[in-house]
């Protein structure tokens, strides 16, 4: 329907509108203009459909991280009802809202009562991606390490969930830990080529990136756009010799890969076959003297 598209247009804005405020608070950018826009999208998406409780347990959750406090209290008291209601049918709901109630009461012991409800159920109901990522903002047992939440977070991808929410949470912890990468497998390029997207991958998990994919024997087109992205932003000499091993490595010595052996060969970089591959690749119409 009509109103069932309107939803969901409204919702795909209001993802990609809080995904700008955590980047902004990562970035120590205006995070609090991008989640003024979060709260005016979740209103939005509350007016479009009134009779839904869950909407508006978003809705108070982003007016309580905005410090927004008076009058949450009734809102809370205005899904208490559908929510305790609907607890065992929709148990995610019911886990948000009782770490919404730990936000507002600021109740250390709400929020680890939440989180080993959230565990419990995650383990019984095949683990539900959105109470994974539930708990990884609320148990600072699993927040805190980054091992662990990064194995979590490829489990669910492996699992089949796509979601920037995933990406966004695994960009942080790789940017907290960034020798967790190790590999380069489906999981990992899809995560920093959603962080080298929104311009989140800090220099040194963009370094380590570089590195790990200058051993890679397979080309991907994913991987070289990747490495192109964080070139963009971190144009450093490291990065460049990555890409050019790279290239190297999986034999591609095409014309359009040229401009990076000519940029490898200007920084003279000491790279076996570098000079090789820059002769094969040189366009039909170069008239630059070599």
């Amino acid at each position: 329907s009509t109103q069932s598209l309107e939803q969901k247009i409204i919702y795909s804005e209001l993802l990609e509108q809080y995904i700008k405020y955590r980047v902004a608070i990562i970035e120590n950018g205006n995070h609090k203009t991008e989640l003024k826009n979060t709260i005016k999208l979740a209103e939005k998406m509350c007016d479009a459909d009134p009779e839904s409780w869950e909407k508006k347990l978003l809705l108070i959750y982003f007016r309580l991280i905005d410090g927004n406090i008076p009058g949450a209290e009734e809102y809370l008291d205005d899904v208490r009802e559908e929510v305790m209601k609907n607890r065992l049918a929709n148990n995610r709901a019911y886990c948000f809202f009782l770490c919404i109630r730990a936000l507002y009461n600021e109740s250390e012991e709400q929020l680890d009562t939440a989180s080993k409800l959230i565990m419990k159920y995650y383990s019984e109901n095949g683990q539900d991606p959105m109470l994974m990522l539930m708990l990884m903002r609320t148990d600072s047992s699993v927040r805190e390490n980054q091992s662990l939440s990064v194995l979590r977070l490829k489990e669910l991808f492996l699992g089949g969930f796509r979601s920037p929410l995933l990406y966004l949470e695994a960009c942080e912890n790789y940017r907290k830990a960034p020798d967790l990468l190790r590999v380069l497998n489906d999981f990992e390029l899809q995560c920093l080529h959603f962080g080298a997207r929104w311009g989140i991958l800090s220099e040194d998990l963009a370094i380590n990136a570089a590195r790990v994919s200058s051993f890679e024997n397979t080309f991907n087109t994913f991987t070289l756009k990747m490495l192109e992205n964080i070139y963009d932003k971190y144009p450093r000499r490291q990065i460049l010799e990555n890409i050019c091993s790279y290239l190297l490595r999986c034999d591609r010595k095409a014309s359009e890969y040229f401009k990076w052996f000519d940029r490898g060969v200007r920084k003279e970089l000491n790279i076996v076959g570098l000079y090789e591959a820059y002769i094969e690749s040189l366009p039909e119409n170069f008239d630059k003297p070599l």
